[in-house]
Order: C-alpha cells, then sequence, then structure tokens
C-alpha cells in the first residue's frame, strides 16, 4: 500500500464521487447520530426512512418514533 501525505489524500478525497448507495450510508449515519438519547429508533427504521425521503422505500412502520 503506497502512503500519501496529508495533501495527497485531502486532493483524493476532494475529487471522489459518492455513489447513491455511499450517500445512502452517510444518510443513515446522520440519522443514526442525530437521534435524542432516549430515542428507541432503530437502524433498520432509519433506512427506510432514508429510503422512503428519496422516494425509493415503502413509509416506515412506525410513526410515532422518536428521533
Amino acid at each position: 500500500m503506497v502512503s500519501l501525505t496529508l495533501q495527497q489524500a485531502i486532493e483524493r478525497a476532494r475529487q471522489h464521487q459518492m455513489s447513491p448507495e455511499e450517500r445512502r450510508r452517510q444518510r443513515v449515519s446522520l440519522a443514526m447520530g442525530l437521534r435524542s438519547r432516549d430515542s428507541n429508533m432503530t437502524r433498520e427504521e432509519a433506512e427506510a426512512a432514508v429510503d422512503y425521503m428519496n422516494g425509493s422505500g415503502r413509509a416506515p412502520s412506525r410513526t410515532t418514533a422518536s428521533v
């Protein structure tokens, strides 16, 4: 493996185009990170909500989830 300098790593990251799956995973991660401490939302529910908001899934099954 070639060791990159910090500047090279920054440039590589700057040029990277996120795939739709990478964006989806990042949105799910954001939803999980923004949950309140007393939230019991599961990762599967967060994934369903992200998919629904992107128009590629059914409405999440639970309508009273605290986020």
